[in-house]
């Protein structure tokens, strides 16, 4: 019925616009994208990717944000008080495999006190030597660069427990890591 009434509007998009507001384009390019092999879709940017990640996430009770063919957003609740920004893209390719990489800021370089010490750039090289399910970087984004714990999986055997088992792994350790350093910015 919604796909329809969608394919209906685009159209002709006049029959269900009183003020006049199909003359500036806005409601038709934002509706397309919405419009994916004849039904209603939730992913502008329908890709092998975006779609694989779409379905894993709605089986999990996700809602994500695709921001483009290889970059998707989740924000992940962990608590009332607290969320956490979960990044989801495709890292590249090894090998004929698509590197999906999951990773989640701790914090802006530049917010750490004193920045990263030896004391702290130890631990963290400690964690990554330890940890089997995620590690610790330097991302760098336009506005800065940022600490980051991040998880790479492969896109043609990732199943709903290893996603999960990645976003919540790294969600969390950088929520600890952002709350010890006394901040709540991501």
């Amino acid at each position: 019925m919604v796909g329809r009434l969608l394919r209906s509007f685009l159209a002709d998009p006049r029959r269900f616009d009183i003020f006049g507001l199909h003359r500036l384009g806005i409601f038709r390019g934002m509706i397309k994208g919405w419009i994916a092999d004849g039904e209603l879709s939730l992913n502008p940017y329908p890709t092998p990717f975006t779609k694989k990640i779409l379905a894993l996430s709605t089986e999990l009770d996700w809602k994500i944000n695709i921001l483009s063919e290889d970059n998707i957003v989740i924000n992940f609740g962990l608590d009332e008080e607290r969320s956490q920004l979960v990044f989801v893209f495709l890292a590249g390719t090894i090998a004929d495999t698509h590197i999906v990489q999951v990773s989640s800021p701790a914090a802006k370089l530049s917010d750490i006190e004193g920045g990263i010490s030896q004391e702290l750039g130890n631990e963290l090289l400690e964690d990554n030597a330890r940890a089997t399910n995620f590690g610790w970087a330097i991302a760098t984004s336009k506005d800065s660069d940022l600490l980051v714990a991040t998880a790479d999986l492969a896109l043609e055997t990732i199943d709903v427990e290893e996603l999960r088992a990645a976003v919540l792994n790294v969600a969390i350790v950088a929520d600890k890591m952002e709350e010890r350093f006394g901040l709540d910015n991501f």
